[in-house]
């Protein structure tokens, strides 16, 4: 936890940070309270250090990349902090963690715009695109394994839901690149901006 920013906050701050932490030891006893640490022991006596190491080395560097690839997702010009998009990211993971229902996602992008004052639109449209893109992998990889998972009817839908999930991902992509689209979305922003104002 960044004590930084609960200092600024005074009180108010040490009461979030305590709720926090209540709520962690509240969902980590519901967690482990079945655990048999019997059989944990007895797992931790076959571990071999250096692949531990190894395995903790590559989850690090896989964490590094996906707040990257995250970050890489807002425009070149105002792109929040790697800094606060990585612990805003391991916010996600925490909550995804205690609650149902991805609940992380919308914690992210909570606390992205608390640490970088990214808008929460902007901040849940790159999770949303973060999101397509990770279901237009899994179906590319999909469609790649189909000849070897056989033919049956179970294959054969889930390969028919593969390809329709990357059309929306094609679409977005290419509407990525399409000049003339960006330049009518800037020129809607910068027209609502100009009557806003006046």
């Amino acid at each position: 936890m960044r004590f930084e920013p609960v200092l600024r906050r005074g009180a108010s701050g040490w009461v979030h940070a305590a709720a926090g932490l209540a709520i962690s030891v509240v969902f980590g006893w519901l967690a482990l309270r079945d655990v048999s640490w019997h059989a944990v022991g007895a797992s931790l006596e076959q571990i071999r250090p250096g692949w531990l190491v190894a395995a903790l080395v590559l989850l690090a560097v896989a964490v590094w990349m996906r707040a990257e690839r995250w970050r890489c997702i807002f425009p070149r010009g105002a792109r929040p902090p790697r800094a606060a998009v990585f612990w805003s990211l391991m916010i996600g993971y925490l909550f995804n963690n205690l609650l149902p229902a991805r609940a992380g996602e919308a914690a992210r992008v909570v606390a992205l715009r608390r640490e970088a004052g990214v808008s929460a639109v902007r901040g849940a449209a790159t999770v949303a695109v973060e999101r397509l893109f990770d279901l237009a992998s899994l179906a590319i990889l999909m469609l790649v394994a189909t000849p070897v998972l056989g033919s049956s009817s179970v294959v054969r839908v889930t390969a028919w839901t593969s390809a329709a999930l990357l059309i929306p991902a094609a679409l977005l992509v290419a509407g990525c690149r399409s000049a003339g689209l960006r330049r009518r979305l800037v020129a809607e922003k910068f027209d609502s901006a100009v009557s806003a104002r006046w």
